[in-house]
């Protein structure tokens, strides 16, 4: 039995399930879109750290050749002393090892 409103009702369901369809892949469109972007902020912030840990490499590397160098000259200005102060350190270190 087909009646004037059955057959409103069958056009009404398939009108929503064209929406519905429609509505679906507009969600998975917006899902890729966002997947995508989110997956280039990601990169874009990997990057952003590597380039800073870089910087601070860099940073510290610059650093410890300054203390090298401030070293080596007491080293030289100061020979006897760097020698006693060296084997007192070596000797620490070897009691306090040798406890284990």
């Amino acid at each position: 039995m087909n009646t004037p409103h059955s057959q409103k009702s069958a056009q009404a369901l398939q009108a929503d399930a064209h929406s519905i369809k429609e509505d679906l892949r507009a969600i998975k469109d917006d899902s890729i879109t966002l997947a995508k972007d989110l997956k280039h902020d990601g990169i874009e912030a990997a990057k952003s750290v590597s380039n800073d840990v870089k910087d601070k490499v860099g940073d510290l590397k610059a650093q410890a050749a300054t203390q090298l160098k401030g070293l080596e000259q007491e080293v030289k200005t100061r020979p006897l002393q760097s020698m006693a102060i060296a084997f007192a350190a070596g000797a620490l270190t070897s009691i306090l090892l040798g406890r284990r």
